[in-house]
């Protein structure tokens, strides 16, 4: 029985293979195939940023941005050839350490090899994670490091070295996306539960390191000018919250004229995230804080879980396809195909999350585990707090994927 069990699990593993090298075969395609992608959103920033940083221009990236994402963009650029594709084959190689990374976690976790590397498979093979390989955001680096951070944490236990190395990676993640910034000391907790000297020591080097990278890189990135904005980034987000109307990602977005409001009232970031701030109270005083608190709670979850990803989203049939924006020239069967599938393993992903919630520690797992798996389901519960209170996109998941 052992080993039919084995060779089942072998051929699974290599349909899954084939079944990766497939959706990343059609992500290329569909990426670089006919006409190009129209970019959204943030994407034009950090490409105009990044050929400003070619170009010997200087970072010109809105503080309310982290810099380090830009800085990516430009290293990949000078490289030369098409700027796109160097993106993609760059970020396919982040995201496929995403997986490894990811897998090492779930087998330190849950101590089992199966389950790490399906782990892996899913973060390969799920398409609106996949297609952020081959978009000029900031997810996949930003989701590498983290991982990467977490792997080495885990792993570590109560090597010092590997405590500051992976505060180190988590101190990179800070400057290509701000939402872990409040959680940073949270994940030292599972060292501060061995009650042991060396614990301690371990937790302060991986908190050390992280602010060191954050204190030490954002000058060199930010020469003479401003450091990321965090006060604003956060007034920014909870104001466009609490101007949302839409329970759907990409219905009757506010995001741009918004934006074009706060850069003109104000020449500075933190001038500009007081008048939020002052906005921010007038709204709830007029509104009142439960009729806001339930106002959001009524939206902002809903768009937190629209089964409208930026990948289906960009699609012909899509919510993006009468915009400038996304895929073209793709045929219409394919496209819904595609479509109907994402939609089908994200109803998956939700169910087996669910189920997962209920399934018991597994036997063997150690007070180390436990607290790291405290740690993740903190993780979850930080996230949905601020899906409640800041303004949400789908977009926003993929670090809970």
């Amino acid at each position: 029985m052992r080993g039919g069990s084995g060779t089942f699990e072998r051929r699974s593993l290599a349909v899954a293979a084939c079944y990766v090298a497939c959706l990343h075969a059609t992500l290329w395609w569909l990426a670089f195939g006919g006409e190009p992608r129209g970019l959204v959103g943030d994407e034009y920033g950090y490409v105009v940023a990044a050929h400003d940083l070619v170009a010997g221009r200087g970072l010109r990236l809105d503080p309310l941005w982290p810099p380090l994402y830009a800085y990516f963009l430009a290293g990949l650029f000078s490289l030369g050839g098409e700027p796109m594709v160097v993106v993609a084959v760059a970020q396919t190689g982040l995201l496929a350490l995403a997986a490894l990374a990811l897998g090492a976690v779930v087998r330190t976790l849950v101590h089992s090899a199966l389950a790490a590397r399906w782990t892996a498979v899913a973060v390969l093979g799920y398409p609106p994670l996949a297609a952020f390989a081959f978009y000029a955001w900031p997810e996949v680096l930003h989701l590498a490091l983290f991982s990467s951070a977490l792997a080495l944490a885990t792993i570590g236990r109560d090597r010092i070295w590997f405590a500051a190395a992976g505060g180190g990676l988590l101190g990179l993640a800070l400057l290509s996306k701000l939402v872990l910034w409040p959680f940073t000391f949270v994940l030292a907790l599972p060292w501060l539960a061995l009650r042991t000297r060396r614990g301690a020591t371990c937790a302060g080097a991986f908190v050390a390191a992280a602010t060191a990278v954050v204190v030490v890189a954002t000058p060199l990135l930010r020469p003479g000018g401003p450091p990321a904005a965090l006060g604003a980034n956060v007034a920014f987000n909870v104001w466009l919250g609490l101007n949302d109307t839409s329970r759907r990602t990409f219905v009757d977005s506010v995001a741009g004229a918004e934006y074009r409001d706060y850069v003109d009232s104000a020449p500075t970031a933190d001038q500009r995230a007081a008048i939020l701030w002052q906005r921010i109270g007038e709204r709830i005083r007029e509104r009142g804080l439960a009729a806001t608190v339930f106002g959001q709670l009524a939206r902002q979850p809903l768009r937190a879980l629209d089964h409208e990803s930026y990948f289906t989203a960009q699609l012909p049939g899509g919510a993006l396809a009468d915009s400038p924006a996304g895929y073209r020239t793709i045929p219409a069967p394919v496209a819904a195909g595609l479509r109907w599938f994402s939609a089908l393993l994200y109803a998956a992903l939700l169910a087996a999350a669910t189920a997962g919630a209920f399934v018991p520690r597994p036997a063997g797992s150690t007070a180390w585990s436990q607290g790291w798996t405290r740690v993740l389901v903190a993780f979850v519960v930080y996230n949905g707090a601020l899906f409640v209170a800041l303004h949400v996109v789908s977009r926003y998941r993929i670090q809970l994927v």
